[in-house]
């Protein structure tokens, strides 16, 4: 009786099986790795250029209000205001440079909000140097409209810039929930500068007009108040529904202290104040002077959201990374592994005849053993006879012959 056992087949190609199932799971993880890493990989430059791009606005913001202020005044501006015009102009200049040329070496989609940005800078420069000249003439002297034109070219300048910094946003708040409330919390906390900012430009124009406030200005202060106290209260739920970032809930005790009990009181004496027509104490160039440092505070609040978000892609990105090295390298062991079982199946396996076998296959498998190309023994009955050759560990006994 023939027996023929394909155990030598089946074993190599259920071990290549389950290396190739194993390696296809791998190649799987190594490419979700691979993605996560790609996805997050630009998050921390597209936080860098936000970083700038809200830089150069807060000092294009506070150079708006001091020129403003100075074409308020009716004498010649004086040195120590120009030059501090000059250090606004240089940080908003360096920034919007650093931004661009940052974002010009990505592979960003925001080309359009991009292309707003050369043509609003061309107009505000040219609106800059007007302004310039009108500082240097007394308040009597100066074109009627160069205040209105200035904040409007301002105003253009910046909406391109936050256009831009938003469409930003959109790029890499999909990578997370976390980094998606980061760039939430930061674009809040800016509209509220924002408002203080507009608040402040408007208290200034008043204070220096020292005229009681007409019923249509005082609705603009309450309508400013109500929406800088709303906003606030969203950043502040957002910011405290936070289990750990430490810097931006420390920032927001800063901006809660420096802005909201400290400046905010000031600022709604002189409110009172003015809407009584009762005369102030304060100048419009000191009133601006002492409130930035507030809204200096609640720009911070949206820089650390910012920072957080950076670091939270760097930790994701270099996760990535991490599980990207260890698939490829487990990939690499198991592909050796496969290899090195292979080349032994090679080498010590036949499909097995047991007894019965032909003489000419039995005659090649002696041939194999004893030159030493595959593992392998003779079996003998129990009178001694041989009774055939097998590879190592493939021995099958027949009850009959063996006198089981």
């Amino acid at each position: 009786m023939k027996r023929f056992f394909a155990i030598g087949v089946v074993l190599p190609a259920v071990t290549g099986l389950l290396t190739m199932t194993i390696l296809a799971i791998l190649a799987g993880y190594a490419l979700s790795a691979w993605q996560a890493r790609e996805q997050t990989r630009p998050v921390p430059i597209i936080v860098d250029i936000t970083q700038d791009l809200l830089t150069a606005i807060v000092n294009l913001r506070l150079e708006r209000g001091t020129v403003s202020t100075a074409l308020l005044s009716p004498v010649v501006v004086d040195a120590d205001t120009q030059r501090e015009i000059a250090a606004w102009r240089a940080r908003s200049g360096a920034a919007l440079d650093i931004a661009l040329a940052k974002l010009d070496a990505t592979s960003s989609q925001a080309r359009p909000e991009l292309r707003a940005i050369p043509e609003n800078y061309n107009a505000f420069k040219t609106m800059r140097s007007q302004a310039d000249r009108a500082l240097q003439e007394p308040g009597d002297q100066r074109p009627a409209k160069t205040g209105e034109d200035w904040i409007a070219a301002n105003g253009k300048l910046v909406g391109a810039i936050i256009a831009l910094s938003h469409r930003l946003s959109t790029e890499v708040a999909h990578n997370s929930s976390l980094i998606e409330k980061m760039i939430a919390i930061e674009q809040h906390a800016w509209a509220v500068r924002d408002d203080t900012g507009n608040d402040r430009l408007l208290l200034a124009y008043v204070i220096n007009k020292s005229e009681r406030l007409s019923s249509e200005q005082q609705k603009q202060f309450a309508v400013l108040n109500g929406r800088i106290d709303g906003m606030w209260r969203i950043v502040a739920d957002e910011i405290n529904s936070l289990n750990d970032a430490r810097e931006l809930k420390s920032a927001l005790e800063a901006a809660n202290r420096v802005y909201f009990a400290e400046l905010r009181p000031k600022r709604n004496g002189l409110v009172d104040d003015l809407a009584q027509g009762r005369r102030v104490s304060i100048s419009a160039h000191d009133y601006m002077e002492m409130a930035a440092p507030g809204q200096q505070s609640i720009f911070a609040v949206a820089s650390a959201a910012l920072d957080v978000a950076r670091a939270l892609a760097e930790q994701q990105s270099a996760a990535a990374l991490r599980d990207l090295y260890v698939a490829v390298l487990l990939m690499g062991l198991f592909s050796c592994i496969g290899a090195l079982t292979a080349k032994e199946q090679v080498k010590s396996d036949f499909t097995f005849c047991a007894l019965g076998c032909g003489d000419g296959l039995q005659i090649e498998i002696a041939k194999a053993i004893d030159a030493g190309k595959v593992g392998g023994e003779r079996v003998e009955d129990a009178d001694g006879f041989d009774v055939g050759f097998f590879p190592v560990g493939w021995r099958v006994f027949e009850g009959e012959r063996f006198g089981a």
